[in-house]
């Protein structure tokens, strides 16, 4: 006769039979531990979209953030001018930047459009209705041709010189079709119902608080470098207490990307823009991340960075980077004597004094008279 089963030996039968999933109860716990793991994994890709939409705004809003005086909007309009401009790998030329009262965004009008397009391709998922269009092949066509034709002809023949809206307009096709054919074809498959997921509105409003929370978390590092990054009206009192122009007609004001000066000197299509800005950026030997002026004629190699910056603190490396290299950005003051003529990109012609500073040590480089 088989023995008596004891009350703790039917316990454990339970448990076991729970645990290979034998009995409703571990069914039901199952599928909710799934649907759990499931939630989090679409808000975390929900979150991680949300922060490339602030990171997307910021870029586009960098010259209105750059050009305020309060500390914290300045700081992040100079942490992204600065940051996505030297990691981005964009040239930063300021004829092919959008430049909104004149500060530049902190890339090119191509590279923004990559970015909003990348923006609006990805969140195709959150499409009650996707269009067919983006999950057949002949998305990849339309992403990729116009932008070889536009970008082939300019950089690798120098047939002609393109202009801010076609590439702006290029850029933004490209990334949209091609990230949208990839999160049709990819993603989508891969996390069925992402969409009502993640806009539940219960999930939504936790995301939400969670990108809000990370900004903030954010702020005060933006207040600190906008208190130390020079300000727009910092730059122009500056200017005006060196000036000998006691009357002038006109100060005008504008900023130079980290890169543009040495981008300049490499570009063929720089001798198509006439301005006075960047004819004095041109014969200013400042940007020195060599032993000599011009990279092309150097006889030593660059610098390493462990090399010039290994033991510095973050504090002491931006400054020493400012003052070495002055690669953190510039603000050139224009006191004019009468009101100046064209902007490509900057000024054409203007009577007056120029003065240029770093941004970031706040120190005077040059004063040119023209």
């Amino acid at each position: 006769m088989k023995g008596k089963v004891t009350e703790g030996e039917d316990a454990f039968v339970k448990v076991l039979d729970f645990l290979d999933g034998k009995t409703p109860e571990s069914t039901k716990f199952s599928s909710n531990l799934g649907d759990l793991f499931n939630s989090v994994k679409y808000n975390l890709f929900m979150i991680i979209l949300l922060l490339f939409a602030v990171a997307v705004a910021l870029v586009v809003l960098t010259p209105f953030l750059l050009g305020s005086e309060d500390p914290t909007l300045r700081g992040f309009g100079a942490i992204i001018q600065v940051l996505v401009g030297l990691s981005s790998g964009c040239h930063q030329l300021p004829y092919r930047t959008l430049i909104f009262d004149g500060i530049p965004q902190p890339v090119c009008s191509r590279d923004v459009g990559i970015y909003v397009g990348a923006l609006l391709g990805f969140a195709t998922v959150l499409y009650a209705k996707t269009p067919k269009l983006l999950s057949e092949t002949k998305s990849l066509v339309i992403a990729f041709a116009p932008i070889a034709l536009d970008g082939a002809s300019q950089t690798i023949l120098h047939l002609r010189e393109s202009n801010d809206a076609i590439r702006l307009s290029t850029g933004l096709i490209f990334a949209f079709f091609l990230i949208g054919f990839l999160a049709q074809r990819f993603f989508n498959p891969r996390y069925p119902g992402f969409r009502e997921k993640v806009l539940d509105l219960r999930f939504l409003l936790v995301d939400l608080l969670i990108v809000a929370l990370i900004v903030y978390k954010i702020s005060p590092l933006a207040y600190g470098f906008g208190l130390t990054y020079m300000s727009r009206g910092e730059a122009v009192s500056a200017a005006l207490s060196n000036s000998s122009i006691t009357h002038p007609a006109i100060v005008k004001s504008y900023f130079i990307a980290p890169l543009a000066p040495f981008s300049i000197q490499y570009d063929p299509f720089y001798v198509n823009h006439d301005d006075i800005l960047l004819k004095d950026l041109e014969e200013m030997p400042y940007y020195n991340t060599t032993p000599c002026s011009n990279a092309s004629s150097c006889g030593q190699p660059p610098l390493l960075f462990s090399d010039s910056y290994g033991n510095l603190s973050a504090d002491n490396m931006l400054f020493t980077m400012a003052e070495r290299e002055h690669n953190l950005g510039l603000w050139a003051v224009a006191v004019l004597e009468g009101t100046p003529s064209g902007t490509d990109p900057y000024i054409k012609s203007g009577t007056g004094e120029y003065y240029f500073f770093d941004a970031y040590t706040h120190r005077l480089l040059a004063k040119k008279n023209h």
